[in-house]
């Protein structure tokens, strides 16, 4: 279904870091952003050509070369959107031979979220269950009565002193001298931190809808610590995983209550308490982060639509330094709002990753929110349910939506985002869901274009939210294999228009309820200002919202690289 071609050498993809994808056939995932001015094109994606040192390229690219990539951009859609059709037949015809657990399972759980049973019979995905038949539908398992939440353990010490580094903040959570640097590390240790972080876990309500969801926020604010961490190293100038967070810097503003002084009832410094004088503060972090994405994998794992574990565990190397004085880290974390050169500036230039590894790092956006005083930002990367569960939604959400500006968050001009456009937006029982320009430009390009605007001057730029009015969305065939397998809707309907109507296609992404409906990002179609259509890494955005599995094995090759930066001698967990 998806025709093999070279990987594009913009994506810099190293083998030798993550070697599983040398025996994968890397699919073409330039993506369907055909339409400008109401023309739409159908050439399909061969890669692009190699660069040709030109100095008026894009990228290395020749003008012709890119003009030759963008006709051919479409050439294989129409056979791919009706193999998809060919299939979605199938799956319709299989729709009554479904049993009624998985109806319970799937079908019910979306009733149970609020839609109509009426409305879900007439779906593909639904229409087979018993409940579409005349018999009454039968009533989804009670769920065990949620454990009362206990009293959070007060700290064995005073309380917190005022403080700008977590070294500082949480020393009054340790009984006595906290260790500076690990010097032994067993596998049984490893275990002892994880099952502290489960003893706080499991304290949390289970509960989640669009305005509460204690799982999805207290991991979400975990892997917030361990991300900022790490994202400031820079090579022969210090960072890294080394225990340093600036708390005067307002990029880190909401981080204090998870990890030291209480939130839900419960912090980090909780769990390290126990650990504090073997163990420091920069290895405990990473574990905290890798203890509580295992937990919400198993919340992935629950629902039966997903496989595949990470191993953590045996991946783990100790022995990090803690860095008690953080200033020197002041202004390091990338900008949002600078899309993808931020992106190209933290992980690729100073990280030392490549954008494929960028890519599967950045999933950890599926877990928690972004919120207006903590970040500026607001929403949740997935749906609220899905934001307390690790799996590949991330990259479905990033293909199977329609994204719209959404200008001066909450007033403020220095804050913009990407919101839903599509059909399917609905934040009273989904939750708000929103996309920074750091998430979508791994898969989209953006324009010069100013809202309003149509000059076949524009030329390309990194997509930024702040200043186009385009619509950021990819044809259905681009994450049809991951929709069907994991049960997502395609721009809120399971109802997807053929490659015959891309109009109404385009229209259910774009323009739900608008009366013009935007341009593409990205002007796919503009001679004058020819580009590849899609962002450095399209290829595996569309290969991870397909398929778990080369995520995974991406994602653990960048976590060990990310949290290993700056410290090369670390030492292997003795079991």
């Amino acid at each position: 279904m998806f025709p093999k071609v070279a990987m594009p050498a913009l994506l810099h993809v190293s083998t030798s870091a993550v070697p599983l994808l040398t025996l994968l056939a890397v699919t073409s995932a330039t993506l369907a952003m055909p339409c400008h001015g109401g023309v739409c094109s159908t050439a399909g994606p061969d890669g692009p050509p190699p660069s040709t040192g030109d100095p008026h390229s894009v990228h290395g690219f020749s003008v012709l070369q890119l003009r030759s990539v963008k006709q051919k951009l479409f050439l294989r859609e129409e056979e791919e959107e009706e193999e998809e059709e060919t299939e979605d037949e199938v799956e319709n015809k299989a729709g009554n031979a479904r049993s009624s657990q998985q109806c319970v399972h799937r079908c019910a759980q979306r009733a149970q979220r609020g839609e109509t049973w009426e409305a879900l019979c007439a779906t593909r995905r639904c229409n087979g269950c018993e409940q579409c038949n005349d018999a009454p539908p039968p009533p989804l398992p009670t769920p065990p009565p949620t454990p009362p939440v206990p009293l959070p353990v007060p700290p064995t010490s005073a309380p917190a002193p005022a403080c700008t580094s977590p070294a500082a903040c949480m020393s009054h959570w340790c009984p006595s001298t906290p260790a500076v640097t690990t010097a032994h590390m067993t596998c049984s240790d490893y275990d002892a931190v994880v099952q502290s972080m489960r003893t706080l876990w499991e304290r949390l309500d289970t509960q989640c809808d669009a305005t509460h969801c204690p799982q999805a926020d207290f991991a979400g604010c975990v892997l917030r610590i361990a991300g900022h961490d790490f994202m400031d190293f820079q090579a022969g100038a210090g960072g890294g995983s080394d225990g340093c967070v600036d708390f005067e810097d307002p990029d880190n503003t909401g981080l204090a209550p998870c990890m030291y002084s209480g939130e839900f009832g419960i912090s980090v410094g909780e769990a390290w308490r126990d650990h504090c004088t073997q163990i420091s503060l920069a290895d405990f972090f990473v574990v905290a982060a890798e203890a509580v994405m295992t937990f919400t994998r198993e919340n992935a794992l629950a629902d039966g639509l997903h496989s595949g574990t990470f191993p953590f565990r045996e991946n783990f190397r100790y022995g990090r330094t803690t860095v008690e004085d953080c200033s020197f880290v002041h202004g390091r974390l990338p900008n949002p709002e600078n899309g993808c050169p931020a992106n190209e500036d933290v992980f690729v230039q100073h990280m030392g990753l490549n954008w494929g590894q960028t890519a599967a790092l950045m999933a950890v956006h599926s877990l928690g929110r972004a919120k207006v005083e903590n970040s500026g930002y607001d929403g949740f990367w997935s749906d609220a349910e899905n934001s307390r569960k690790f799996n590949n939604n991330y990259f479905i959400s990033i293909l199977a939506k329609g994204w719209i500006p959404e200008q001066q968050v909450a007033g403020n001009s220095a804050k913009n985002q990407w919101k839903r456009g599509d059909m399917g937006g609905d934040a009273q029982r989904l939750g708000k869901e929103m996309m920074l320009n750091t998430d979508l430009c791994l898969a989209y390009v953006g324009d010069t274009c100013r809202p309003g605007g149509r000059d076949p001057g524009c030329q390309p730029e990194a997509l930024n939210a702040s200043s186009t009015d385009c619509c950021a969305w990819a044809a259905p065939v681009k994450s049809g294999r991951g929709r069907r397998r994991f049960d997502v809707e395609m721009c809120g309907t399971d109802e997807v228009p053929g490659s015959g109507d891309f109009d109404r296609q385009r229209a259910l992404c774009c323009c739900e309820g608008c009366t013009q409906t935007p341009r593409d990002c990205g002007l796919p179609l503009l001679d004058t200002a020819p580009f590849p259509a899609y962002g450095p890494a399209a290829v595996e955005v569309m290969e991870f919202a397909n398929d778990e599995n080369p995520w995974i094995v991406v994602f653990v090759a960048a976590w060990q690289k990310a949290t290993g930066n700056g410290f090369p001698n670390l030492q292997q967990l003795t079991c």
